[in-house]
């Protein structure tokens, strides 16, 4: 995903053809999709009988990071300029992958720690 924002961030400021901000998206759009899709399966497998809240809350932190990033991004990049401001993005991005290789990495020793949850085990 960092990689297509930057690229899309790239092509905007320097006014390429239109392809070149099509190809940033699509291949951001690709990278998120592969995380989002890897995070909901993990969450599901490893939190079953709660995993429509802990979906519902993964879905809740999404959509309201989506909302802030694209309500902000625009009027930040009429201020700076579209590879700076799509550069914070990446940047962004890249902070919060950093957290899914944590989990990655370390969540079988958290999720040992903490224990199961004891809400929603009728599933």
């Amino acid at each position: 995903m960092p990689i297509g924002v930057i690229i899309e961030g790239v092509t905007l400021q320097h006014r390429t053809h239109w392809m070149g901000p099509c190809m940033g998206i699509g291949i951001g759009a690709l990278g998120l999709q592969i995380v989002s899709t890897s995070l909901y399966a993990y969450v599901t497998d490893c939190y079953r009988p709660q995993s429509a809240e802990v979906s519902t809350l993964l879905n809740l932190g999404r959509q309201t990071f989506s909302f802030t990033l694209g309500f902000y991004m625009v009027p930040f990049a009429m201020e700076t300029s579209w590879g700076v401001a799509w550069s914070v993005v990446a940047v962004i991005g890249f902070a919060l992958y950093a957290g899914v290789v944590a989990v990655m990495w370390k969540g079988h020793v958290w999720r040992a720690r903490l224990g199961q949850p004891d809400f929603d085990r009728d599933i």
